[in-house]
């Protein structure tokens, strides 16, 4: 039996000082071939890709999927993937304070206070 999957990709280990610009996919379209019940019993989110981002640098980067990293039951195997690569784009985090003024009018419904 063959079938489409939908993995989830998460994001582990972004360094301190680093903000993500751009968000990668929101995960992966995978087709895999096994016997059916093996298939049903990932069917319905038990996957996920975990993208390492410890070693990321800053800018745009294109990190390639390894498909051998998604885990799978014996004997389903992965036909084909996309996408092939992930897009993501890291900046420095900055702070900067910020003087704020805050012009009030008017009072607050009842039962609420400023």
């Amino acid at each position: 039996m063959e079938a489409d999957l939908f993995v989830p990709v998460r994001l582990e280990g972004l360094p301190n000082g680093m903000i993500l610009v751009e968000q990668p996919a929101k995960g992966i379209e995978i087709r895999v071939r096994g016997p059916e019940s093996r298939i049903q019993s990932i069917q319905g989110g038990r996957i996920g890709y975990t993208l390492d981002m410890t070693a990321v640098r800053l800018g745009v980067q294109s990190i390639p999927i390894d498909p051998a990293r998604i885990q799978l039951p014996m004997g389903v195997s992965i036909v084909g993937f996309s996408p092939k690569t992930l897009a993501i784009e890291l900046a420095r985090e900055s702070r900067k304070a910020l003087g704020v003024t805050v012009a009030l009018s008017g009072e607050p419904p009842p039962g609420k206070e400023v």
